[in-house]
């Protein structure tokens, strides 16, 4: 354990003498899973942790790296770097973003009826509760179908908050201001209702992945941590505490200290209690070196084609540690192999190297951005399970494209006049 620990320290102090930008995907991931790894380690005695998880994530984080500095040394020795001399493109337009956001609230809106919301569950704080908890209990112990309306409602609440972090840095008045808040509506909606906390976070590491690659595409450099963005990133993760917070007590249907205190140690296990899961199941069980069965990491395609079925939750043995969540990394041992596991995070760290180098140099198409947030969003939901696994992932960046095309091609029609809002 001391030695996974020293090396962590060592990839981070080596990160910091190259001065990469803890920005770019490869330091982005170092410092995201080695930080999660560090912080767990005081939150569970010894009796939980064996090492083996531990040590692969680590060598995941290395692999990354490598397939990282790998293609962009390849790129920098072979093509020539310099930005493209072709046409700016234009990937934002205010009035498209407003629709998008109305469709998504009013589908919520519809999707919360059907589930038997009406204006008598919202007349007393009483009746609000026993309607949230009783959508919680049906949607932990009777097994529904997801019909075409719902798939429908959640992509769009998904794809709101992804196009409005993408749309952030145009922001230039208060009402624009007030539109890219207003993206989470929708999912805030589903969360106070039905306790679906996975989506709300899936829809702020989104909006994020959206700011990041937004950022770097209008600046050619990476964003710069400074004081203001802490306290703004600070605030948004006290607000969102206190709403997860809320809704589980609403789940759980009273608000005593016992529930507070249950609550509490929910979240140490939601928050925390992957990564000792992960480490306890490859210490635990006999993994293979090298497989090419994709039944987890790209599950949501694979069902959606009808190769495969899927279930709730991905995985349904508990663990020791009380979660069936082991990260999206089980997924990917399962599918690919201990060694095959680690060349996948080498190829995505290639991936994402070669679709900067066209962010950066102006040659990008749409797809280089679509690809290269879908490779941000991958490692900030990947505490919980590939995000491919559900199919309203992927068409949540199908929309995203689709937003990306059609507002570039508005803008250029209207020679930018449709960015008014």
């Amino acid at each position: 354990m001391i030695l996974i620990i020293f090396v962590l320290f060592l990839l981070f102090f080596i990160d910091r003498i190259i001065k990469n930008s803890g920005f770019s995907p490869h330091s982005f991931f170092t410092y995201y899973w080695g930080g999660f790894i560090i912080i767990s380690l005081p939150f569970y005695n010894e009796r939980y942790w064996f090492g083996g998880g531990l040590f692969w994530i680590t060598l995941s984080i290395i692999a990354l790296y490598l397939g990282y500095s790998t293609m962009s040394y390849i790129i920098n020795v072979n093509f020539i770097t310099k930005k493209t001399e072709k046409k700016v493109r234009h990937y934002h337009n205010w009035r498209l973003l407003f629709i998008l956001i109305c469709l998504a609230i009013l589908s919520s809106v519809f999707t919360l009826i059907g589930k038997g919301l009406d204006t008598s569950s919202l007349k007393s704080f009483e009746s609000f509760v026993s309607l949230n908890t009783e959508i919680a209990y049906e949607r932990y112990n009777i097994n529904q179908s997801t019909n075409l309306f719902n798939q429908i409602s959640l992509v769009l609440a998904y794809a709101s908050p992804l196009c409005a972090g993408f749309m952030n840095h145009y922001v230039k008045n208060f009402k624009q201001r007030v539109l890219i808040i207003s993206s989470f509506l929708p999912t805030l909606m589903i969360l106070l209702t039905t306790n679906t906390k996975a989506g709300t976070i899936a829809s702020i590491f989104l909006f994020v992945s959206g700011i990041i690659v937004s950022y770097l595409l209008n600046n050619k450099q990476y964003p710069k941590m400074k004081l203001s963005t802490l306290v703004k990133s600070f605030t948004g993760a006290v607000t969102l505490f206190i709403l997860l917070y809320f809704s589980m007590l609403l789940r759980i249907g009273d608000f005593t200290l016992n529930s507070q205190m249950i609550v509490f140690e929910k979240f140490k296990l939601y928050a925390l209690g992957h990564i000792p899961a992960f480490d306890i199941w490859v210490s635990s069980e006999n993994q293979s070196l090298f497989s090419l069965i994709s039944n987890y990491t790209f599950q949501g395609p694979i069902s959606f084609l009808g190769l495969n079925s899927k279930t709730q939750g991905i995985f349904n043995e508990v663990s020791p540690v009380g979660t069936n969540v082991y990260t999206a990394f089980r997924g990917i041992i399962e599918d690919f192999g201990l060694i095959g596991g680690l060349g996948f995070h080498f190829i995505l760290g290639a991936f994402a190297a070669f679709n900067i180098h066209k962010i950066l140099c102006g040659g990008e198409s749409s797809l280089n951005i679509v690809f290269l947030t879908s490779i941000y969003f991958y490692i900030l939901f990947s505490f919980t399970v590939s995000p491919w696994s559900y199919m309203s992932f992927v068409l949540t960046f199908v929309v995203f494209h689709m937003f990306l095309i059609v507002s570039s091609r508005l803008y250029n029609s209207n020679e930018g006049s449709s960015e008014a809002l």
